[in-house]
């Protein structure tokens, strides 16, 4: 074996270790974000406030009120709110009618993951470049209940196009699977 084809196969085995480890962190990331959420659910500050509260005293008054939020009607079908979006200047919770089937693992709701992976994706390289903090990148969390979709929340989104992008999206792929399943919408 020569010595061009001994470096190609360490560079091709490095590349696969660095998109192994990129999706470790990417994982870290996810889990530090749910435990925060949790965090947030039971005492209304991040993990790193309440740490930061511990070594130096905050009072209540100078904690920063919740984010103004406004809802949307995305997808209304017969008498029911299929598909609403709580939209604040950081977050887009898009919650699904329970009482619609939308599964998970059909492939409209794939793809609506999709772009917000392919969001992440985008956001990894601009941490790369250093023209993006860690903290600023997209994520996204998903609750389901039985196979089927109930929210998901985007976390920066950090622009109105990437938000609609992603409204527009899973209010076609909520609407693609109800027709499927009915002839309603």
């Amino acid at each position: 074996m020569s010595d061009v084809e001994k470096l190609a196969r360490v560079k091709l085995k490095l590349e696969r270790e660095k998109e192994e480890l990129l999706e470790r962190i990417r994982e870290i990331e996810d889990l530090i974000q749910l435990v925060d959420e949790k965090l947030k659910g039971i005492s209304y500050i991040t993990a790193e406030d309440l740490i930061e509260e511990k070594t130096q005293e905050v009072k209540p008054e100078e904690r920063v009120e919740a984010e103004p939020s406004r809802t949307i009607q995305l997808l209304r079908v017969g008498d029911k709110n299929a598909l609403t979006a709580e939209v604040t200047e950081t977050t887009l919770n898009l919650q699904v009618d329970p009482s619609f089937n939308v599964s998970l693992s059909s492939r409209p709701i794939k793809y609506l993951l999709k772009t917000c992976d392919t969001y992440i994706e985008e956001d990894y390289k601009l941490i790369q470049e250093g023209s993006l903090r860690r903290e600023e990148k997209l994520s996204y969390s998903v609750e389901e209940e039985g196979g089927n979709l109930q929210s998901l929340k985007v976390h920066n989104y950090r622009s109105d196009e990437r938000m609609r992008d992603i409204m527009g999206k899973a209010k076609w792929a909520v609407r693609t699977i109800i027709r499927e399943s009915s002839d309603e919408v």
